[in-house]
């Protein structure tokens, strides 16, 4: 399957999974308070962060030791390690989270069985996401799609059940997640024990330690991540109270529409740039740096143009009294074309293995990113807050290009595009 055929598999799938809860976002913004939808808000922010501690973040662990040719039953016990630190990472973070319950509870605004759901959903969402990166790394585009497609359809089956019939508000939408999370965990045990991709046969120290080196470096960078992209939503809460982080939300939601695109073509971007690089020498990878050109400035022209007229699709999609977002939807959507252009340098850094140098960069961000909402919230709301996200999300797609440049994998210079 070549790369616009494997691209474009990517980019039916994330659309039609994404239009799913496009789909629905008209429906909970009518059906629940904009108070109901900030604390649905914080209970997904809290899923996020739990991705940088679930399993020690070795999930990329698992698809980066498939490029170095290790034989089958090597990855499939390297697999195991893996899930192994999946089930000592839950074995340290409930119990933590049982102890410091009424902590929690008074810091996020939500009841402790939240939180608890939200640990469970992240554990399930680790095994998830596993199975659909062990296809990712295959090239099984179709497979992929097929299993993507099928969670978020049973998600929003579940979702008007519980939503729209039998008016469980947002507490319908928490266990609308954790049915149907539960459901696909059997369909996707079943997928891995199909095609044999876990042993616990023959693990071996070094598998854990090799999986630790590559990962625990990436938990300040994912943590980063977390706070340019998703702790806004705390301070947000605690300053301006969960209407506010309920409309902010639902921008963000809108702007993400645009990340479908990027992610799609990352999807099948990664796995070929990773063979490109693998297979060539350093002057024959010219034609991967002017793709990559010719991607930013299509990538700056949408930017441009979202910012213009989102906040008219704002309107129309969510309702008037989610009017006050139309200030900061065309900030956070210059944020995700930012996004997009860093999808496409930092994979350079994965296959250089310089994850450390990658998390030291997006940590930095990430404070930078806390500093400046907090300067900016007071005088600007929630406005102040976007403004912060785009610009956090400009230095960090920067940082990381210069970084993925000083790898010297790739010609950057203009004057060897061709």
């Amino acid at each position: 399957m070549s790369f616009l055929k494997k691209s474009s598999a990517y980019l039916i799938s994330n659309i039609l999974n994404a239009s799913i809860p496009f789909v629905l976002l008209p429906i909970l913004t009518r059906y629940l308070t904009t108070s109901e939808y900030g604390k649905i808000a914080i209970f997904q922010t809290i899923i996020t962060g739990l991705v940088s501690v679930i399993a020690f973040n070795t999930l990329g662990a698992t698809a980066r030791v498939f490029f170095d040719k290790k034989d089958k039953d090597y990855l499939r016990n390297y697999n195991g390690a893996c899930f192994y630190l999946l089930i000592l990472s839950l074995a340290i973070i409930i119990p933590l989270t049982l102890m410091f319950s009424s902590d929690l509870e008074y810091f996020t605004g939500i009841n402790k069985n939240w939180i608890l759901a939200a640990i469970l959903i992240s554990g399930i969402n680790f095994i998830v996401q596993f199975r659909l990166n062990q296809w990712q790394i295959t090239e099984k585009a179709i497979s992929f799609g097929m299993l993507q497609i099928g969670q978020s359809l049973l998600f929003f089956i579940f979702t008007l059940a519980f939503v729209v019939v039998l008016g469980r508000h947002a507490e319908g939408r928490i266990e609308a997640q954790i049915y149907s999370m539960i459901i696909i965990l059997v369909i996707v045990i079943f997928l891995i024990q199909k095609d044999k991709l876990l042993s616990f046969k023959k693990i071996h120290r070094g598998m854990f330690l090799d999986a630790l080196s590559f990962s625990v470096p990436l938990i300040p960078h994912v943590f980063g991540m977390y706070l340019i992209s998703s702790v806004d939503r705390f301070f947000i809460n605690a300053k301006m109270g969960s209407d506010q982080a309920g409309i902010y939300m639902v921008a963000m939601q809108l702007s993400m529409g645009m990340v479908i695109v990027f992610d799609a073509v990352n999807k099948a971007f990664m796995p070929w740039l990773f063979k490109e690089l693998s297979n060539s020498a350093f002057i024959e990878r010219k034609h991967i740096v002017s793709k990559t050109y010719y991607y930013f400035i299509l990538l700056v022209c949408i930017g441009v143009l979202s910012f213009f007229i989102s906040p008219y699709v704002l309107t129309v999609v969510a309702g008037e009294k989610y009017k006050t977002g139309q200030s900061v939807i065309g900030w956070l959507c210059i944020g995700q074309v930012c996004l997009g252009m860093y999808l496409m340098v930092t994979n350079y850094l994965f296959y250089a293995k310089k994850t450390g140098q990658l998390s030291v960069l997006t940590i930095a961000c990430g404070i930078f990113n806390v500093i400046l909402l907090m300067l900016l919230i007071t005088p600007f709301g929630i406005k102040g807050v976007a403004i912060s996200f785009a610009i956090s999300m400009f230095l960090r797609f920067i940082g990381t290009w210069f970084l993925a440049y000083k790898t010297k994998l790739v010609p950057w210079a203009l004057g060897n595009v061709r």
